[in-house]
């Protein structure tokens, strides 16, 4: 019927607007990692580094994003093996110093130091937030 054609029609439209502000605007890959930047001003960006020892209690890593976040309010994570995470001492945590260009993702080992002379682990990382 022809009401049900113009239903679907409407619907169709609508999904298309919807998705015309979820496009890719640019990508691309730097020293610093890889990045993705969508129309609606969303912004993904990774990158695989090491963590290096820094002081007994925790180690570090300081990544310069490949394209900057319009500020701090990203989010980020960063995963370590399971293979690696058994290596290291119990009673760990994770925390960042956050700015719009860069992170620094620390690594604790809260209840036991880092015995050894020196670490440098693989570590990914990731980070969402606003370009625009």
């Amino acid at each position: 019927n022809t009401q049900d054609i113009v239903n679907l029609d409407n619907k169709v439209n609508t999904h298309l607007a919807e998705s015309a502000n979820k496009h890719i605007t640019e990508s691309g890959t730097n020293a610093n990692g890889s990045y993705i930047r969508y129309d609606d001003g969303t912004q993904i960006c990774w990158f695989r580094g090491n963590l290096v020892k820094v002081s007994d209690y925790y180690l570090s890593t300081l990544w310069s994003f490949p394209a900057a976040f319009i500020n701090s309010t990203y989010h980020a994570s960063f995963i370590i093996s399971e293979e690696v995470m058994s290596s290291l001492p119990t009673g760990r945590q994770n925390t960042y110093q956050k700015r719009a260009t860069n992170l620094t993702a620390i690594y604790y080992g809260a209840k036991a130091p880092f015995t050894k002379q020196s670490y440098s682990e693989e570590i990914d990382l990731l980070a969402v937030g606003r370009w625009k």
